[in-house]
């Protein structure tokens, strides 16, 4: 598999966008959660950390969503969120190499399903259990999309020969 060299340094250039955001997303969560590690029970904190989260997994999307675009663009009208981490995992020969592995792709469907959920929040509010549970995952999903986009954009430059 070889890659257009342009198109490959257009989306380098997205992915290390979109990548920016994910840190920036990954400070206000660690300020929001420091704010309840520190005693805050207040549900407008509990709110801001549910936004982060949110926020991150928007960003982790973003991300799947241009290499998606850039190689095959074939989503489904229904449950594309699902099917587009699915997708990431694929290595398609000929194509694109894949992005992650199953480990990072339960996280990301963790907090698509949270950011679901978040979403629908109107008359209910954010459960304090759920939310932190899914919090303490944080620093491991960290780990694994860093070392994730760092693979994927050496791969890309590779098969670009860039």
């Amino acid at each position: 598999m070889r890659l257009d060299p342009e198109r490959t340094i257009v989306l380098i250039a997205q992915l290390e966008q979109e990548y920016r955001s994910f840190e920036e997303n990954l400070a206000l969560n660690a300020r929001a959660w420091q704010r309840i590690e520190q005693g805050s029970d207040d549900e407008l904190d509990w709110a801001a950390l549910g936004y982060t989260l949110h926020t991150i997994y928007t960003t982790m999307e973003n991300y799947f969503l241009r290499i998606s675009k850039t190689f095959e663009n074939h989503l489904p009208s229904e449950a594309w969120h699902r099917h587009l981490i699915d997708a990431m995992q694929l290595d398609l020969p000929g194509i694109r190499p894949g992005f992650m592995d199953r480990e990072l792709a339960s996280c990301a469907d963790e907090l698509r399903g949270f950011r679901h959920i978040f979403r629908s929040v109107y008359e209910d509010r954010i459960d304090p259990d759920r939310t932190s549970l899914l919090q303490r995952r944080m620093p491991r999903l960290k780990e694994l999309f860093e070392a994730a986009h760092r693979r994927y954009i050496e791969k890309l430059s590779s098969l670009a020969e860039l």
